[in-house]
């Protein structure tokens, strides 16, 4: 393959081009995987640089990103993915978050298969294959024991309609299937196909994106930090058909005006909304984290993924989730890593609480607050890193930006407490916070819009404290800080 050029068109960048149709997508990685084949050294890198329509289609450098990581890996010594999937960042972010969170997992699971044994594998559809009442247009997201295919539904009516397969959806489908909220992606139909030892949900068709996307985003456009941002990320990988498809509920929302933090207050708002309503009727999610939340095009969050959900009426314990989104309590359950066995940790509302602290501290800094490597070590050990650090406590939001009240910045610090009883008492309270909250920034926008000088005055002090905390520090801010140095004025 040619040798990559010095730059490249961004993920992010508007004028990517070239849109790929998916039997194309399915040539181009048979072509990529053929040459890696004969010269023997995959690089996605440079097969990017040879084919940049690449990029316009996740799924499938997703799927390339995979393969170069198990033909790497069965060459050289462990692979230190941060700096495997740095390489990628040139490419944005967006992109490169991504991968290092699928290559995280598949490294977490090749160091353990003892977790697979858990699961069963199902016989995945292909492209153009049809699939129980389905015919496979398009992978749209993969799991390490589920996809997610654009499907057309013959029986009914041509629709174009979202099947998850996994080997073990009955239980999801069960919870869904009573939950009905707007905030939580409803379902069309279940089913089970024997033969291929799988099972599907049907869901309607609401977006490609989810929070991840919005945090990459963020992270990635420095110098927007208006509430348009959520757009962009909820658009970003849409497809010029999509249209077509997509069920919508509105056709916009609050969060596409005002400043971008009253517009994450609002998202986080309904999303909390929707977890007390689960909640209340004793369903706990169990996996909370961004890449579970759907951005709708209209900038709604959605609810997905309850396949490790539980029943907390009728179950004891989680069935598993992300160690870096779990409460400690959680932690200690998922890893067997109990210092005394007649100790009993319980999982309840207040460790989704947690998750939902963790997910909004991602939302609001664009980082996590605690960045610890999965790819190696006991899975033991994994669990005392993470649970060490999060005795030390998060640092505060606030500090990473500055447009967190320490009002919101309070309401993190507690839905992040190590201890239970020292977080909210349940996903109700958090809602009722967060919704004063967003009228206090929205007071405080159109306070600003109808008194603009006196506006700049109010917040000139931490205009000029922030100014001058980036001037002390160097010519070259941090990309946190320059992110959200434009934001202030905009209050």
């Amino acid at each position: 393959m040619a040798t990559p050029p010095s730059t490249f068109r961004s993920a992010n960048d508007a004028t990517l081009v070239g849109e790929p149709s998916n039997r194309y997508s399915t040539e181009l990685g048979e072509v990529v995987s053929a040459a890696w084949e004969r010269s023997g050294q995959p690089d996605l890198v440079h097969a990017i640089a040879d084919y940049p329509e690449l990029l316009a289609d996740k799924s499938l450098v997703l799927s390339l990103a995979l393969k170069e990581y198990d033909e790497l890996r069965d060459r050289q010594a462990p692979i230190d993915l941060k700096e495997h999937c740095g390489r990628f960042e040139q490419f944005g972010s967006v992109l490169a978050k991504s991968i290092y969170r699928r290559l995280q997992t598949k490294a977490l699971l090749d160091n353990h298969p003892e977790l697979l044994d858990l699961f069963r594998e199902p016989t995945w559809p292909e492209i153009g294959e049809q699939f129980g009442p389905f015919q496979i247009l398009e992978t749209i997201g993969s799991g390490a024991h589920s996809r997610v295919y654009l499907c057309r539904e013959s029986e009914v009516g041509n629709r174009v309609v979202v099947a998850k397969v996994t080997p073990y959806s009955e239980l999801e489908a069960s919870i869904l299937g009573r939950l009905q909220h707007e905030g939580i992606m409803p379902i069309h139909s279940t089913g089970t196909l024997a033969e291929r030892r799988a099972s599907y949900i049907c869901m309607p068709c609401r977006g490609r994106s989810t929070l991840q996307e919005l945090i990459g985003t963020a992270n990635s456009q420095c110098a927007s930090a208006s509430a348009a941002l959520i757009e962009v990320a909820a658009r970003r990988w849409e497809r010029s058909q999509d249209a077509a498809y997509h069920q919508t509920t509105s056709s916009s929302t609050a969060a596409h005006r005002g400043s971008l933090t009253g517009a994450l207050v609002e998202i986080l708002t309904q999303l909390a909304g929707a977890l007390a309503f689960a909640h209340e009727r004793h369903v706990l999610h169990g996996d909370l984290k961004p890449s579970n939340v759907l951005l709708t095009p209209e900038g709604k969050p959605l609810l997905l993924d309850f396949n490790l959900s539980m029943d907390s009426a009728t179950s004891f314990g989680p069935r598993g989730g992300t160690l870096p989104y779990m409460a400690p309590e959680h932690v200690r359950i998922v890893s067997h890593s109990l210092a005394d066995d007649a100790v009993q940790y319980e999982c309840d509302v207040r460790s989704g609480i947690y998750s939902f602290g963790v997910l909004a501290y991602d939302l609001f800094t664009t980082v996590p607050p605690f960045d610890i490597p999965l790819e190696q070590g006991e899975l033991g050990d994994i669990a005392e890193r993470i649970l060490e650090r999060q005795q030390q406590g998060p640092r505060s939001a606030r500090q990473l930006n500055p447009l967190v009240s320490a009002r919101l910045d309070r309401l993190l610090k507690q839905c992040l407490a190590t201890q239970p009883e020292a977080r909210p008492s349940s996903m109700r309270e958090v809602e009722q916070l967060l919704r004063r909250e967003a009228g206090i920034v929205a007071g405080s926008v159109r306070q600003a819009r109808r008194r603009p000088l006196a506006a700049a005055v109010l917040f000139s002090a931490p205009v000029i404290a922030v100014a001058v905390a980036i001037v002390a520090q160097s010519l070259s801010p941090p990309p946190h800080l320059a992110r959200f140095e434009t934001g202030l004025a905009a209050l």
